[in-house]
């Protein structure tokens, strides 16, 4: 089974409105990391794990917070698509005629019914809780989660707190070039610091699909002849033994 975490992070910093002056040098760094905390043996169709997105904030020059009001995860994505058609999964070049195949993660296609949201929502966030534009199922394929309140997180910590919830396993294979692994993605964007400069993320992970265990019944196995059917029938056999001796003298 596939279990994995690619994490990387993306701080986008640019001006919201109004001006800076010349000198100025601001920062408004935005952090984000995906775990699976609960991965089911085997993970199979049906089989219910949990994921934990983890917000921080690093470093803000001319700021000292990041505020965070809005989360992404992609349910299932495509690992590569071809160039001219990013509805078409490819994992070759020759499979794009005219184009190129190319690997897009962490941005999120649909790869189809692979993967549903289930919920149980969990936060450490203080104060804070969240809902989820999904009531469950593979629709939307991108789950956005909102606060009900900005998340104010310090400079430079991370972790500054999480957010849990399950997913479900919806197919025994994936559409894409890597049928037993589902890529999912997830992000923030539009995070603001107090510095008037904004911050967006978008990392990537991967669960393993596990072959279906095959439960079909095998023959039975003859039964054992136990000690009391043993010598039953060996007294059958004494038996017809002497009866034919019989016939015989009686021939003789």
């Amino acid at each position: 089974m596939i279990r994995t975490a690619v994490i990387s992070s993306f701080a986008a910093a640019f001006i919201l409105g109004g001006s800076v002056a010349a000198n100025a040098q601001n920062t408004c760094n935005g952090l984000l990391a995906i775990e699976y905390v609960t991965v089911q043996t085997p993970n199979v169709v049906g089989s219910i794990d949990r994921v934990k997105l983890s917000i921080g904030a690093g470093s803000i020059s001319g700021g000292n917070q990041l505020s965070v009001s809005q989360l992404l995860f992609g349910l299932d994505c495509k690992s590569r698509v071809c160039s001219n058609d990013t509805s078409n999964a490819c994992s070759n070049h020759s499979e794009c005629p005219g184009g190129f195949c190319l690997a897009i993660l962490p941005t999120c296609i649909d790869d189809g019914s692979v993967a549903g949201y289930v919920g149980n929502i969990s936060t450490t966030c203080p104060g804070v809780s969240w809902s989820a534009n999904s009531g469950g199922g593979a629709s939307p394929n991108e789950v956005m989660f909102t606060a009900n309140a900005p998340v104010v997180i310090p400079e430079s910590t991370f972790p500054f707190c999480e957010l849990e919830f399950d997913f479900r396993k919806l197919s025994a294979t994936s559409n894409d070039a890597t049928p037993n692994t589902i890529e999912q993605t997830a992000g923030f964007e539009m995070a603001s610091c107090n510095n008037g400069l904004a911050a967006a993320s978008r990392i990537s992970g991967a669960v393993g699909i596990d072959a279906e265990r095959d439960t079909t019944p095998g023959p039975l196995p003859a039964p054992a002849l136990g000690t009391t059917a043993l010598a039953a029938t060996a007294g059958l056999l004494v038996a017809a033994g002497i009866a034919s001796v019989r016939r015989r003298r009686r021939r003789n």
